[in-house]
């Protein structure tokens, strides 16, 4: 989670691929690693979750057969899906307990925190967002920043009063992101 908050290493495959093939590639151990480690995996996965999984895998196949750049579509549509898959997965497979959803929110927040600092550094220090970030534009700032919103949400939705003003802050920050990087996603 921390890979993918703060975007670091980031290595790209070619000049033409724009796709963080580290993180990918993590992503896609955790998604291998969980059905060899975890074989008690197998039992909560359900028929229809595999279904879409598979079809959204075909998809993305048939997407890149079909393209004109068919290699560099085929390579970030897989980075994608190692992504996706190694997110959904983990997440679905281990986060069975409270206690490891909470551990989970908590990170998700840290990782949040992380980001919008750095972030918010480079403003101040700087009088640019992207200082820091420099492998990053508008786009994948604001998705990963509205992916780590999750945290600051499941944190005010708790109920308990510390968590929901943590929460808040979270939420502040990110939309003070969104405020200085001129992100439209600020408006949503």
């Amino acid at each position: 989670m921390l890979l993918a908050a703060t975007r670091w290493p980031y290595h790209v495959f070619t000049e033409s691929i724009r796709v963080n093939l580290w993180l990918g590639g993590w992503c896609a151990v955790c998604f291998v690693g969980i059905f060899i480690f975890q074989p008690q995996g197998y039992k909560r996965v359900r028929a229809p979750e595999m279904l879409v999984f598979a079809a959204l895998q075909l998809l993305t196949i048939l997407t890149a057969v079909f393209a004109q750049t068919d290699y560099v579509s085929f390579i970030r549509g897989m980075m994608f899906i190692a992504s996706a898959g190694g997110g959904f997965w983990v997440a679905r497979l281990l986060l069975t307990t409270p206690y490891k959803q909470e551990i989970f929110k908590w990170c998700g927040f840290i990782a949040l925190i992380l980001l919008t600092g750095k972030a918010l550094l480079g403003q101040f220090m700087h009088g640019n967002v992207f200082y820091h970030l420099k492998e990053l534009h508008h786009n994948p700032l604001a998705n990963t920043i509205m992916l780590l919103f999750y945290a600051p949400i499941a944190m005010v939705l708790s109920g308990k009063r510390r968590q929901i003003v943590l929460g808040v802050l979270g939420l502040c920050l990110g939309y003070t992101v969104f405020y200085f990087s001129g992100s439209r996603a600020g408006l949503l």
